[in-house]
């Protein structure tokens, strides 16, 4: 202890301790030969995939979300896009970076705003993430009618996460909330959209390893145990998760032009998901602007949902209505 002033440096005494112990090693792992075993012995089939490139047209959305816990309650505001593309393998100008060019032309976009309230007071993480959901799902199935007055129909509809486990979480709660309702009546609906596919961008996903007692998640299980080019998938009733290791593929931005295989978790609904696997690892091979398991389409959605401010809203809603705030926000 030290008498404070108005001199109120601190120390880091113990920093290069705390690092020096920092466990980051999973311990000893199996062979090759074993793990690959394992994700078999977990249900997994594994075999060779070849990209598909052929033209397709593409739906899929995203959604920016702000909640604000007030004095006695919480507001949210959420902004959904949904982007509609076609994959033919052209060069479009990169209407993002205003550098370099895509292979998604006719592209279109519709967004939906909307707001709420938490009342009562409670299960606010649950309730967030439903609305959310609802909110982004709407925006995709309003996207769905928009295209259909056009004559237009999207052959594949991507969601940015798992189709399985968002399922899974709908299925686990508990409470009478309308968010919860709301929620699972809109994914229920976009469920059955023929040729869902959802994009996992980063998957922390244990099932396999936990059961095989290694310290490690089942995407670096799959990275350490697939050859590029390889695929492993197991169907979950109507989900079919698929692990692919995408090969090697040219980036604009990189001296060497040529970045590492990449493994991906990509989740299909369809009759043919390891038709449609190969028909999304050839859109991503056409893309030579980064190194990333969700394509072009989804990216762009996930930019244009963050031109709107949710939390402006939020900041809005407070002055129009004069709410509130807690206190740890009275003492900016």
């Amino acid at each position: 202890m030290k008498p404070l002033g108005f001199d109120q440096s601190l120390d880091l005494d113990g920093l290069d301790s705390a690092l020096s112990r920092l466990n980051i090693e999973p311990g000893i792992l199996p062979e090759k030969g074993e793990m690959r075993d394992i994700a078999s012995g977990s249900g997994y089939s594994i075999k060779r995939f070849e990209p598909v490139k052929a033209q397709a047209s593409i739906l899929c959305a995203d959604c920016s979300f702000s909640v604000s816990e007030l004095r006695h309650c919480a507001i949210w505001a959420a902004h959904a896009v949904s982007v509609y593309a076609k994959f033919d393998m052209q060069s479009h100008p990169d209407i993002v970076s205003g550098n370099g060019t895509q292979p998604y032309g006719s592209l279109m976009a519709s967004n939906h705003v909307d707001m709420g309230s938490f009342i009562p007071y409670s299960d606010i993480e649950d309730r967030a993430k439903c609305a959310r959901l609802m909110v982004e799902l709407y925006s995709l199935s309003k996207a769905m009618d928009e295209l259909a007055i056009i004559c237009e129909e999207p052959g594949m509809v991507l969601i940015d996460g798992s189709i399985l486990q968002t399922e899974r979480a709908l299925c686990r709660l508990y409470g009478d909330y309308p968010e919860f309702s709301a929620a699972k009546k809109m994914f229920e609906k976009v469920k059955s959209i023929s040729g869902l596919a959802g994009l996992v961008e980063d998957s922390r996903a244990c099932d396999i390893c936990r059961g095989a007692g290694l310290n490690i998640t089942d995407p670096l299980l799959f990275d350490l145990c697939l050859d590029p080019l390889e695929i492993a998938y197991k169907a979950f009733g109507d989900v079919t998760v698929c692990y692919l290791k995408l090969p090697p593929k040219e980036l604009s931005y990189l001296a060497e032009r040529v970045a590492d295989p990449v493994i991906a978790r990509w989740e299909f609904t369809g009759k043919n998901p390891l038709r449609n696997a190969s028909e999304m690892a050839g859109m991503w091979m056409e893309e030579n602007d980064i190194l990333h398991t969700q394509t072009y389409p989804i990216r762009l959605a996930d930019y244009l949902s963050r031109a709107i401010k949710t939390s402006g809203m939020i900041d809005e809603a407070i002055e129009l209505y004069n709410l509130k705030t807690s206190f740890r926000h009275l003492r900016r």
